[in-house]
């Protein structure tokens, strides 16, 4: 069964510094910004130290009540977060959180793609996906069109490092 997320911003940034400690990530928590949504830390990942800036959303329903199949995350206007491109030293992601059969799943989308918009933007995940997360573990494909990679929690530190490994300097 696939529940949507419904955290507060303040409960999506425990569940992400908990996802961290479960994984093994050392981090500090270095800015805190509810107004614009984004969270940075300082992690030591893959034997290097990196900021990773995160604009944390809750999954829901697509809106369409005729396609209960798609959840998905609505991005407002990102150009006022301060998002620095990929780097070796920085990781720029919008990360999303939703439940399946009680086990937090995480999907990753580049921040990048959803830009220079004037409007709210919205980055999709079939509930087909989701139940292929919660089964293997993670994922990494088109969703609609768009780069995604959703891994189950205890998975997150290998979605971290193949989003980073392919997302490095891909400002689109």
């Amino acid at each position: 069964m696939i529940e949507n997320g419904d955290y507060s911003f303040k409960q999506r940034v425990d569940l992400l510094q908990q996802t961290f400690l479960r994984c093994g990530i050392a981090f500090e928590k270095s800015v805190v910004s509810e107004s614009s949504g984004v969270v940075s830390w300082t992690l030591q990942l893959d034997g290097r130290k990196v900021t990773l800036q995160a604009f944390l959303k809750n999954i829901g329903n697509s809106g369409w009540s005729s396609r209960p199949d798609i959840k998905r995350i609505q991005i407002p206007a990102l150009t006022d977060r301060g998002f620095l491109p990929t780097t070796q030293q920085n990781i720029s992601i919008i990360l999303g959180f939703v439940l399946s059969n009680g086990d937090l799943i995480l999907a990753a989308w580049n921040p990048f793609l959803f830009m220079f918009h004037q409007t709210t933007r919205s980055a999709y995940l079939y509930t087909d996906s989701i139940d292929e997360v919660a089964s293997a573990g993670m994922i990494r494909r088109l969703e609609k069109g768009v780069p995604l990679i959703a891994a189950r929690q205890e998975r997150f530190k290998d979605l971290l490092l193949q989003y980073w490994k392919d997302n490095e300097a891909n400002v689109l």
